[in-house]
């Protein structure tokens, strides 16, 4: 009854207010004085009891399904914690279980020593023994990593000073390319100078001749002369003579380096 008579309450305030509302005065009081004094009919009774009891209904749906929402979120959470307490007992199985084989490996490892040092308390001079045979190998193999030393010391001494040696003889050997470079460019200046002293020398004899004996050198110069092209037959002058000449004393013998010449030179002729 406290619900319906809030629900009541509550629904003739907002009637109340909708009257106040109204732009008329004089109306809104007749109105509010009416509603306030007369009673309600047996129908307005029961309808104001259904909507009171429907708006109850509904409010005590909206907190059913409320409550409902917040159980089922907190279901799901502890679902999900369970889920995770799950995998940690899980986790922590595995982790006992390989302890455990631990531990088991363990012991059976304290047993096989405790059987070996009560091998060895039974035996204690082969134990003595073996030692000195293990300390003697260990200085054999000691000196023999000296000397393994050693010799690789020597050997990369001996590395370096074949490279050192090596870095040497390519030296020499780019000087000896330069000195072979400039050698030959010194021979093949000199050749060029005894070419250009034998053409010279090839000139000189021939003036000589031509001096000396001029009737010997006329069929000379005619034969040189019936030898040339056509085209010097127009209009060239007697300077193309000289390369005739030329060609004539080069087919003849060259002097040797010394400076002398053949006896086939008529005239030994010193050119400066």
């Amino acid at each position: 009854m406290y619900k319906l008579f809030t629900v009541y309450y509550s629904q003739l305030r907002s009637v109340e207010r909708q009257i106040r509302e109204e732009p008329d005065p004089l109306i809104r009081e007749d109105v509010l004085v009416c509603q306030s004094e007369r009673e309600w009919t047996e129908d307005e009774r029961l309808k104001m009891e259904k909507s009171a009891l429907q708006t109850e209904y509904k409010i005590d749906d909206e907190t059913i399904y409320s409550e409902f929402k917040t159980k089922t979120r907190k279901l799901e959470e502890t679902e999900e914690e369970l889920k995770n307490t799950k995998m940690e007992l899980d986790s922590m199985s595995k982790s006992l279980q390989y302890k455990d084989n631990q531990i088991q490996k363990a012991q059976i490892q304290v047993k096989k020593m405790n059987e070996m040092l009560s091998e060895k308390k039974t035996q204690p001079k082969n134990t003595d023994k073996d030692l000195e045979t293990s300390q003697n190998k260990l200085e054999e193999k000691d000196m023999l990593l000296r000397e393994m030393k050693k010799e690789l010391e020597k050997t990369k001494r001996i590395l370096e000073e074949n490279q050192k040696s090596m870095k040497d003889n390519n030296t020499k050997l780019e000087n000896m390319v330069k000195e072979l470079e400039t050698s030959k460019n010194k021979l093949m200046k000199r050749d060029k100078q005894l070419q250009e002293k034998d053409r010279l020398l090839e000139e000189k004899t021939k003036q000589l001749q031509e001096q000396t004996d001029p009737e010997s050198s006329a069929p000379i110069r005619r034969r040189n002369s019936m030898e040339l092209e056509p085209q010097t037959m127009i209009g060239e002058t007697q300077d193309s003579e000289t390369p005739i000449r030329r060609k004539s004393s080069i087919e003849g013998d060259r002097p040797s380096l010394g400076g002398e010449f053949t006896p086939h030179s008529p005239v030994s002729v010193s050119v400066a």
